[in-house]
């Protein structure tokens, strides 16, 4: 009996330290996330930043080791001010790493434990919405993309992954409105050299010139129920 309620206030302590993961603000940019924790926007914010990120998230050794990390926008919208010449401005970069950066560890292992939630939102303005560059477990929900129709960027991509495994990216809207006059290359979602795993469900995209590309050294994935309308 004594085992039985020790198990039982084990179970009740564990799932109270996982339900009181700390809620931070974030009330202006640029951010930085290095620690897990549910991150909230608090209202619409601005970026003038160029070649810079509005919000990034490392996740660099044990960074994500200790529990998830979720992004919530909250309906709010994230606006790059100075989108002419954003040639590499992101509205949010997951810089990650996998042990193919390190000798002696097995290759595409993902050294984010945890998974990571980017959800409720608008990115407006920025060459690459959100960069995800070496993390694993990565989902993207309920985002819209507006792509800028004045940037100098040679390509501008709403999600970006590259080596990458097991991400979701669903009901999300890749809005592209007539296309821009100086011959940009608009891409809704480019999936690089990713080992596999991934889904796409619910999106949709509008007047892109791309709207999926997938290049060499992608494995297997899944495009589900998505939506695609011609360049105007």
């Amino acid at each position: 009996m004594f085992k039985l309620k020790s198990l039982l206030f084990f179970l009740a302590l564990s799932a109270t330290s996982l339900s009181a993961a700390p809620t931070i603000q974030i009330n202006s940019l640029p951010f930085t996330i290095l620690t897990p924790g549910n991150y909230v926007l608090t209202r619409n914010l601005t970026f003038t930043g160029n070649q810079y990120a509005a919000i990034t998230i490392y996740i660099v050794g044990a960074t994500s080791s200790t529990g998830p990390i979720t992004l919530d926008l909250k309906g709010f919208t994230i606006t790059n001010l100075s989108p002419v010449d954003a040639s590499y401005s992101y509205a949010i970069y997951i810089q990650g790493m996998t042990a193919d950066d390190f000798p002696g560890i097995a290759p595409q292992t993902g050294l984010n434990v945890y998974p990571i939630t980017i959800r409720n939102g608008t990115l407006t303005g920025f060459s690459t919405g959100i960069l995800d560059y070496k993390t694993y477990d990565v989902t993207i929900n309920n985002i819209v993309f507006n792509f800028s129709t004045i940037s100098t960027a040679d390509t501008l991509e709403g999600v970006s992954l590259f080596r990458t495994r097991d991400c979701i990216i669903n009901n999300c809207y890749f809005n592209n409105p007539p296309l821009p006059t100086n011959g940009n290359q608009v891409i809704g979602i480019s999936d690089a050299a990713s080992y596999g795993g991934s889904s796409y469900n619910n999106d949709i995209f509008t007047g892109n010139t791309t709207p999926f590309s997938v290049t060499s050294g992608t494995s297997p994935f899944v495009l589900d129920h998505c939506q695609f309308a011609a360049p105007q």
